[in-house]
């Protein structure tokens, strides 16, 4: 059934965008051109009926297609009932049903001009502009719809529609056309006419295919997820630049949508190749009179509206996949290109300078033979050995940033965890650590477990940060199977999935608890690092909420312990007021073993479900420098605190031990909340999982 939806996809599209096209060369040519041109007219006009004659038709067979899909039987393709039930219940139908009254409405257009056998240019305008919306419409039923933001979105695909088919949709009909004037008997009137019918489509040709690439640039980034908000600091370039390629590409080698989408570039690229070589080699030799060039013009275009024809067939595989974005990646190679995790390495950022001005020299050496390549004219010796040589250096220096750059990957190095980064699963991962790692890596996770010894590689450390060296996928690969030339054994067998991330989820955290050993009361400002972990709580009033929902706010994460922490929540409470004023919200939680605070006491968030998760989570970033904790879980502290910015991050800390008094001057704290509240945005929030 997915063939068949695919190949009437392709139908549909074929037909509506050679219509389109079609209208668009009769606007375009105007009057004149003596008997052959309106011969040529007349064979559009009658082809454009049968074109959108067979698209209505081929409507019907859609909308059967639709209507197996939605119900899972095929029987409902032929239903009535089920096709009532997708027409009133669907964006599809909707659509559908838009379309088809415009499309009947062109057919009838389209039958009256043939039978008053005139072509007048009211007529064609209002053709085309119904042709359009038959068209681009198709951009509300796609995956055109769910793209985010809708504005943006929608536009693109429609704009990359509307190009697609005037452009694409010409070429058939420049066809017909070419062989005309190739033809012995055509006249120089025909032919005049002829070239400038393409010197037109040929400046309208050249701004389809920018906006094509534009709009297709676009859709493609939505489509992937890739992200909408700057991913670093504001004046990281390199940082930011690096995670968008990575966030870009991942998908695109990874999916079936992405490897239709890199063949559906590639097509593209050929199809520049050929329009070239018309505009500038075939129109000079035709505005130059030379007998030949009608013919050679017809061959090129003739190619190049077949190889159209692939990329539309591309494109309708494309859309009738899952996008990227909802698909599971399987990365295909051996290998990632990471900046943020080799450029610290030593020499790499000295070598990857030379390898791209050794790049830049290569297209400088390079660049005359392939200009000359691109435009089909006569190349010379020694621009042959200057393509072979520019060809051989871009690919040498391009070797060398890549290999650079380049670390360990897996089929799972991108793949997306159904698991939330939040308290409950580094909770859970936190109980799952001494079953399954503590033998081997130590209950403080030092890589010093009572197994260590027997080993013939000592286990990793992973209480320190290099964890933030490798995606999520690549760790849960490791915990899955092992890892290769170590003892480090794989836990398929005796873990489910969700045990799995759980336990990455925990790496994460425990491994960023390494780098905010650094964290003290006092905010340092413009250094957003450390995203704080969500978590869902229910409080005493049964109010649900979750620390996401409170960005917005500075948020004061108390944990506590009664009663050693009762004169803490009396300066709290005291503090209430002038807190609210400043946008505060304050959510105290009970660390382990303590009881629960009474909530008619304190006017504060005081999650009761979801409390334990919370606090065992948090634990993680109790670390300080001067005590780096035994366990993973580490010794209970009395009382300990967090403050988290507007946007999601840990900006300060304060556990309550001797050197840590400064907190508790209420002039102090209320200062750090000020410096929060002043600090525009520098980073996206975190992000719901792990990457």
């Amino acid at each position: 059934m997915l063939e068949f939806s695919i190949a009437i996809r392709w139908i549909m599209l074929v037909s509506a965008s050679a219509l389109l096209g079609a209208l668009t060369l009769m606007l375009l040519s105007g009057k004149g051109g003596g008997a052959a041109a309106d011969q040529w007219r007349g064979k559009l006009q009658n082809i454009g009926a049968v074109l959108i004659a067979g698209w209505i038709a081929f409507s019907f067979v859609a909308l059967g297609v639709q209507a197996a899909a939605v119900t899972g039987h095929t029987e409902a393709a032929w239903t009535w009932r089920e096709w009532r039930h997708v027409l009133e219940n669907t964006r599809f139908g909707a659509i559908w049903m838009l379309r088809l009254l415009v499309g009947v409405s062109l057919l009838v257009l389209l039958l009256w001009q043939r039978r008053r056998r005139m072509v007048r240019r009211e007529g064609l305008i209002a053709a085309w502009v119904l042709a359009v919306i038959v068209q681009c419409a198709a951009a509300w039923s796609g995956h055109g719809a769910a793209l985010e933001p809708a504005v943006i979105g929608l536009g693109a695909v429609a704009a990359h529609l509307l190009c697609a088919g005037i452009w694409a949709g010409a070429l058939p009909w420049l066809v017909l056309g070419f062989g005309q004037a190739a033809h012995a008997n055509a006249s120089s009137e025909y032919k005049q006419w002829m070239r400038s019918v393409l010197v037109r489509f040929s400046a309208l040709a050249t701004v389809g295919v920018l906006v094509i690439l534009a709009s297709g640039t676009v859709m493609t980034y939505l489509l992937v997820e890739a992200p909408k908000e700057w991913p670093a600091r504001a004046g990281d370039w390199l940082a930011g630049a690096s995670t968008v390629l990575e966030r870009v590409v991942a998908p695109l080698l990874s999916t079936r949508f992405g490897t239709w989408v890199l063949i559906k570039i590639g097509l593209f690229l050929i199809i520049l190749w050929l329009a070239s070589g018309v505009r500038w080699r075939d129109l000079p030799r035709i505005a130059s009179g030379n007998a030949q060039s009608w013919a050679g013009a017809r061959r090129s275009v003739l190619l190049e509206a077949l190889v159209v024809a692939a990329l539309l067939c591309a494109a309708a595989i494309a859309a009738s996949s899952i996008p990227a974005a909802h698909d599971t990646m399987v990365w295909p190679l051996p290998f990632r290109v990471s900046m943020a995790a080799t450029w610290s390495q030593p020499n790499v950022p000295m070598w990857f300078a030379l390898a791209s001005f050794g790049l830049v020299i290569a297209l400088v050496i390079g660049a005359r033979p392939w200009v000359r390549l691109l435009t089909r004219k006569q190349l010379e010796k020694k621009d042959v050995w200057r393509a072979i040589l520019g060809a051989g250096s871009m690919l040498a220096a391009t070797g060398t940033m890549l290999w650079l750059l380049a670390v360990p990957a897996y089929p799972e190095t991108y793949l997306k965890s159904d698991v939330a980064y939040d308290a409950v699963s580094i909770a859970r991962g936190t109980g799952l650590y001494p079953r399954h790692c503590a033998q081997c890596h130590g209950v403080g996770a030092h890589g010093d477990g009572p197994l260590a010894t027997k080993l013939a590689k000592r286990p990793a450390d992973l209480s320190q940060p290099h964890t933030a060296l490798h995606t999520a996928g690549d760790i849960f690969h490791w915990i899955t199977y092992g890892i290769a030339n170590s003892p480090m054994p794989g836990f398929r067998g005796i873990t489910t999935d969700d045990d799995r991330w759980d336990l990455v989820n925990f790496l994460r955290l425990f491994s960023s608890g390494h780098q905010a050993r650094i964290l003290t009361p006092r905010v340092v400002q413009g250094q957003p690092w450390l995203g704080a972990p969500n978590f869902d709580y229910v409080d005493a009033q049964s109010i649900s909420g979750s620390l996401k929902e409170l960005r917005g706010h500075v948020v004061l994460l108390v944990f506590y312990t009664l009663p050693t922490s009762q004169k803490r929540f009396a300066q709290l409470v005291a503090l209430q007021a002038r807190m609210r004023e400043r946008g505060v919200e304050i959510v105290a939680v009970p660390l382990p073993g303590s009881q629960a605070a009474d909530a008619a006491s304190l006017p504060f968030i005081l999650p009761v479900d979801g409390a334990a998760e919370i606090a065992r989570a948090y634990l993680l970033l109790r670390r300080t420098k001067d005590d780096a904790g035994r366990t993973v879980a580490d010794e209970v502290p009395a009382h300990m605190e967090f403050l988290i910015d507007r946007f999601g991050y840990v900006r300060a800390r304060w556990v309550d031990v001797p050197k840590s008094q400064e907190w508790r001057d209420e002039g102090f704290l209320l200062r750090q909340i000020e410096l929060l509240n002043e600090e525009p945005r520098l980073m996206p929030s975190p992000d719901d999982h792990v990457h």
